[in-house]
């Protein structure tokens, strides 16, 4: 996985916190400025986690492929 999707699914994930939010609140009774309020942190939120996990998954397979690559350098070769 590259840098490039990473952020790509983290920002799809927080534009669909977002949303899911903002018309939660909206269709629970909350006035437009606090539903926006509260999908704006719901984006900052789970978007930064979703990002901080892609994030930390790949440097974990970065780091996995150069280990594999010192072990068996014939394949590099290949």
């Amino acid at each position: 996985m590259s840098d490039t999707v990473a952020h790509k699914l983290a920002m799809i994930f927080a534009l669909f916190s977002f949303g899911f939010v903002t018309i939660g609140s909206i269709f629970s009774g909350a006035t437009y400025i606090t539903a926006f309020s509260r999908g704006a942190v719901a984006f900052l939120l789970f978007g930064g986690a979703a990002f901080g996990l892609l994030r930390f998954m790949i440097e974990e397979e970065t780091e996995d492929s150069e280990e594999d690559a010192e072990e068996n350098p014939e394949k590099e070769n290949a």
